[in-house]
């Protein structure tokens, strides 16, 4: 597996995590815009693993026209998550974008099976790239139009907001900006000859940032969930990392040394786990809060959580 593939694999585990979180903490419009925002992304990002890793052309064709089908709609997807968030402050303008968007999605999503948008595959060195038809410039103008108003209509807003809203969106806007700039240099790679850069590290980037500002600054509003999903998070990890093979390895020593029954030690172990849960998870809970998310209200938290 080349850089190319592995940078793919990362950015589609990245953003498959994040849109079932945000999926499943759903609170708001704004969650499941992220939600489907992420996975949108996050499948699209997996087309220079699946170029890079089959062999026969007509497969690795059919996949890159299926990508691309569900590349079409990312536009009006970014668009949709930047209006979600102004809420308020959307304006006839913005609507009528949103609307255009949507009918270039759908125009673009039935482009992609024809031949004149994607004529090929094309390889060189470890990248792997489609080969442009002759509407394929249009998506790139129509890509780089609607993200360009997305990215000028969360700039506008800024001067207008609160220091807290104001950071917030500054993230909003600098990881919807890598993304722009990832996705320009995919869309560019037929007239370059390849990606100048893998283009899925600076997806990778837009996630990560998303992710901060989301866990420093509450953009999105479910902080509070989040701290919970962490917490929970490592103690899953730790369970299976250090007690479950704690168990395994006791269970099995005492079954061929001592002769126990199957399960007596087992019972033992998750009876001592099970008086020590309670004070190990206020001590995460601790953790987390005073290191991740440096909020003065721990205490409070390590009693709800």
């Amino acid at each position: 597996m080349n850089f190319f593939s592995t940078a793919s694999i990362i950015a589609f585990l990245l953003l498959l995590s994040v849109s079932l979180v945000s999926f499943l903490m759903r609170r708001t419009k704004s969650h499941l815009v992220l939600s489907w925002v992420m996975l949108l992304i996050g499948i699209w990002s997996l087309l220079p693993f699946i170029l890079n890793t089959l062999s026969g052309l007509d497969i690795r064709l059919s996949f890159a026209r299926f990508f691309y089908f569900i590349a079409a709609s990312i536009p009006f997807a970014f668009l949709s998550l930047a209006l979600s968030v102004l809420n308020g402050r959307v304006k006839t303008s913005d609507k009528t974008m949103s609307r255009l968007s949507i009918i270039f999605s759908v125009i673009f999503a039935l482009l992609a099976l024809n031949s004149n948008y994607i004529a090929g595959i094309s390889d060189r060195g470890n990248s792997a790239f489609v080969v442009a038809g002759k509407f394929f410039p249009f998506f790139i103008l129509y890509f780089l139009l609607v993200g360009g108003w997305t990215l000028w209509r969360i700039a506008r807003e800024l001067p207008k907001l609160q220091e807290l809203k104001r950071n917030q969106f500054r993230y909003l806007w600098g990881g919807i900006a890598c993304a722009y700039i990832g996705e320009s240099i995919h869309l560019l790679a037929p007239y370059t000859r390849g990606e100048i850069f893998p283009h899925t590290l600076l997806i990778c980037i837009f996630a990560a940032i998303l992710s901060y500002s989301i866990l420093r600054h509450n953009l999105f509003d479910f902080t509070l969930i989040m701290r919970w999903s962490v917490v929970y998070f490592i103690l899953i990890v730790l369970l299976f990392a250090f007690v479950l093979p704690i168990v395994l390895s006791m269970e099995w020593g005492c079954r061929k040394y001592f002769h126990l029954a199957p399960g007596v030690t087992t019972l033992l172990i998750i009876s001592f786990f099970i008086l020590a849960f309670d004070p190990f998870k206020k001590r995460t809970t601790k953790f987390v809060d005073d290191i991740i998310f440096k909020s003065p209200d721990s205490f409070i938290l390590s009693e709800i959580v």
